[in-house]
């Protein structure tokens, strides 16, 4: 399976709190109603390693600009 999503999310937080914030993401299926599965997880954020913390990174470096990263998922 390699599925790919291309959506973008946008969330409105103060500045002062970007420093101390992060999300967390799990990507869900749902091949069947009521069969729903994890395919994975992923953090974007300033306590984020690799991808997650770049993308955070350079989000803060350019303030109302879209951004796009891949991020791989881990479990």
């Amino acid at each position: 399976m390699n599925p790919v999503w291309n959506e973008m999310m946008m969330f409105e937080v103060p500045h002062e709190l970007l420093s101390q914030s992060s999300l967390d993401l799990e990507v869900l299926n749902q091949a069947c109603v009521g069969d729903v599965q994890s395919l994975g997880r992923c953090a974007v954020g300033m306590q984020s390693t690799g991808t997650g913390l770049q993308h955070w990174q350079q989000m803060l470096n350019n303030p109302r600009k879209q951004l796009a990263m891949w991020h791989p998922l881990y479990e």
